[in-house]
């Protein structure tokens, strides 16, 4: 009887053996393919990240072409008046050709303000405040 515990205590110290060997190769091959699936990972974040800052610089460019509407070269005296305006102003940013019906009529409704789309003054950081009437340019030349 002591050979054959002697036998099956032999044989179960080689299953675990095998089963530690069998163990540390499969932790090596999760930490192969983890460290691989972090680098692709990585990669494509990075070119991700450098398509959504082409796509950003798009985008601002259409809408710093879009804000004026005008389509005209930078020279030109209504872009100029624009600008002066938005410095100095709320007029284009709250009555500007670009506003839409749908701002105008929340910001007679419920207050919001088309500069900041809440309740927030885009000015002064305040309760917007406004008349129950809301009007807009019909163009930037207006």
């Amino acid at each position: 009887m002591t050979a054959e515990l002697d036998s099956a205590s032999a044989t179960f110290d080689a299953v675990l053996t095998g089963l530690d060997e069998a163990g540390s190769r499969l932790e090596e091959l999760t930490d192969e393919h983890l460290a691989g699936a972090v680098r692709r990972l990585a990669q494509r974040t990075q070119e991700s990240g450098q398509a959504l800052a082409v796509l950003q610089d798009d985008v601002a460019a259409e809408l710093v072409a879009a804000a004026d509407g005008t389509g005209n070269e930078p020279g030109d005296p209504v872009r100029i008046r624009i600008a002066r305006l938005r410095e100095h102003g709320h007029a284009p940013q709250r009555h500007g050709a670009q506003v839409t019906e749908r701002e105008l009529t929340d910001r007679a409704l419920w207050g919001i303000d088309p500069m900041t789309g809440t309740t927030t003054d885009g000015e002064n950081g305040t309760q917007h405040r406004c008349g129950r009437n809301a009007t807009k340019f019909t163009s930037t030349a207006s």
